[in-house]
């Protein structure tokens, strides 16, 4: 039961909205590009995984813990990432130069103490709730002209996949697939270009933006997804599951 781990999607999910901002602010692709790390749990981990498969420039990581940094080390040996060891409360790693800075540990991290010594140009990260005052650091950012991808519309696959549970689950789902197509006009890349737009347009933060979207799509009746059980049962016929042939997916 359940739909799984989302860890992987999020992650996924993240690195699209990188892309989506990315190219609304004429900077070309992840390729090459450096992008510095906060936090090295499951998300991030994850998010480090696709970076590398789009031929990112350096990763530049930092953990309060030993453990994952060893596992990182491990996993991803010969790779263009810089491991940084962090003490509790030291977020310094927020001041390290790149083109993206990706917050994905503690929340309250975007702040008017850590905001002034931010580096990169853009903020796209896992993390939840990462500015400390909603209003205030939103506009510390944009006053800095440093654009920022809400963490609600960077990490929603989390979340995707919870609300997606009910619709039941197979491998290759549209459902889910379509998140990650530009070519949706409600996928993550499309969204985040969405919101930055509005943002610049309205002369309102991203936040702001993004939420008076999300008011508007809330007031939408959510589709009826026709013909999902029969996608199921292909599914799950072709996967070789009817006959014992595999798992479930």
């Amino acid at each position: 039961g359940g739909s799984g781990n989302p860890s992987a999607a999020t992650a996924k999910g993240v690195v699209s909205a990188m892309e989506g901002a990315l190219h609304h602010l004429g900077r070309g692709s992840i390729a090459g590009k450096t992008v510095v790390v906060q936090g090295l749990g499951h998300v991030a981990t994850a998010m480090i995984a696709e970076l590398l498969r789009r031929d990112v420039g350096k990763v530049v990581a930092s953990d309060i813990s030993d453990a994952p940094l060893a596992a990182a080390s491990s996993r991803f040996a010969g790779a263009p990432l810089e491991l940084c060891l962090a003490a509790p409360g030291d977020a310094s790693i927020l001041a390290r130069p790149g083109d993206i800075l990706a917050p994905c540990a503690l929340g309250g991290i975007l702040n008017s103490e850590t905001i002034p010594a931010i580096a990169a140009p853009l903020v796209c990260g896992a993390a939840n709730n990462q500015l400390l005052d909603g209003e205030h650091d939103a506009a510390r950012l944009l006053a800095r002209g440093i654009a920022h991808v809400p963490d609600f519309v960077a990490n929603r696959m989390g979340i995707v996949h919870c609300a997606n549970e009910q619709y039941g689950r197979f491998r290759n789902d549209p459902a889910i697939l379509r998140h990650f197509d530009p070519a949706w006009e409600n996928s993550i890349f499309r969204v985040t270009e969405r919101v930055l737009q509005r943002s610049e347009a309205e002369g309102i933060t991203p936040s702001a933006a993004a939420n008076a979207l999300a008011d508007e799509l809330g007031l939408l009746p959510h589709p009826v997804w026709g013909h999902r059980t029969r996608l199921i049962i292909d599914a799950l016929v072709s996967g070789g599951w009817a006959d014992g042939r595999s798992a479930p997916p």
